[in-house]
């Protein structure tokens, strides 16, 4: 997130100074884009990490079991199908939602593009630069509304559709005509493709979100069965998952090795709750993570339509989104 900073300060200057006209707002949004782009790019990449956890977890899990079993021949029998055994219909399903999550990364990375091309026609003549940009955010785009579409319930599928950019049209059909008033019409027509492009990808993170909070559920679940595979098979005491919490409420006071045998059960207990608390903490910070993403994705389509309709734009909304982004990642990152 420090990435951010360097542009964070101007943005901020840009939407409080009063932005009068259109090649001043337009790249006063074109910097307010690729600020909230690259917040929303980290947001997936940790929604991402978060979620792609789960098989790790499931094959160390199947394996661990098998430490219960007591004869050696049923135990290597155990474990060589837990190896060897097949995805199931929920890993298919996380493998459309990684799918998507991998092709979002690519659109927004697509998009800052851009953002950032948009903010340079606001100041020089970049039609051929923007031309493209835009291009390739439409293309990457629709990639992934269609790999959305794939984990979407039908009544949602219908919001998310396929853009086209009419910059190219407009550009080529610019007559002669004063250099500052061809730049105005440039920057609006890109601007109405960014707005496009917006649209688009709230209809596809929406999807997404939706189906994230789903294995987000299912991680609380495998985490705290996780924990006991652990337990069960030795490699850790069940105070090991309390460690934590006395470090937050105690810095520096170290646990005794061997815990009283009488409190053994209400320890295991205590170490279960406090797993599925950590694990609630992250579940929420995730879900309200992309619930920011789109708060920020609306704010800047909010925006694209004042410079269409050329009202004054205000970009604080956006960075305050931007800000809130960045306090949720750090959450999950910490575990609070």
């Amino acid at each position: 997130m420090k990435a951010l900073l360097g542009i964070l300060i101007p943005v901020l200057f840009l939407s409080f100074s009063g932005c009068v006209s259109v090649r001043d707002d337009g790249k006063a949004l074109g910097k307010a884009g690729q600020l909230a782009t690259q917040a929303i790019i980290e947001q997936t990449d940790s929604s991402r990490r978060t979620v792609n956890a789960l098989p790790e977890w499931w094959n160390v899990r199947g394996v661990l079991v098998c430490s219960s079993i007591q004869k050696e021949d049923l135990k290597k029998y155990c474990v060589d199908e837990a190896i060897k055994s097949k995805p199931g219909t929920l890993s298919e399903q996380l493998k459309l939602l990684s799918d998507v999550m991998n092709k979002r990364i690519v659109a927004e990375q697509a998009v800052y593009d851009a953002y950032q091309s948009f903010a340079n026609l606001a100041e020089y003549d970049a039609g051929a630069e923007t031309e493209q940009a835009i291009k390739g955010a439409v293309g990457a785009i629709n990639e992934l509304t269609a790999a959305a579409a794939k984990i979407a319930p039908s009544p949602q599928t219908a919001g998310a559709s396929a853009i086209s950019s009419t910059f190219t049209t407009v550009a080529s059909g610019i007559g002669n005509i004063i250099a500052s008033e061809r730049q105005n019409k440039l920057i609006l027509s890109a601007n109405l493709d960014l707005l496009r492009a917006n649209e688009a990808m709230i209809a596809a993170l929406t999807i997404e979100k939706n189906a994230t909070e789903q294995f987000l559920m299912t991680l609380g679940s495998e985490a705290d069965t996780l924990f006991s595979a652990f337990v069960q098979s030795g490699l850790v005491s069940p105070n090991n998952a309390l460690a934590p919490l006395l470090a937050q409420i105690a810095p520096g006071i170290e646990m005794v090795e061997t815990p009283p045998k009488e409190n053994i059960a209400l320890i295991k207990v205590a170490a279960h709750i406090s797993i599925a608390e950590r694990s609630k903490r992250k579940q929420k910070a995730t879900v309200e993570s992309y619930e920011a993403a789109l708060a920020t994705l609306k704010a800047l389509s909010l925006e694209h339509k004042k410079l269409k309709e050329k009202q004054q734009i205000a970009l604080d909304s956006i960075v305050a989104h931007v800000k809130r982004i960045q306090d949720l990642l750090d959450q999950i990152k910490q575990k609070k």
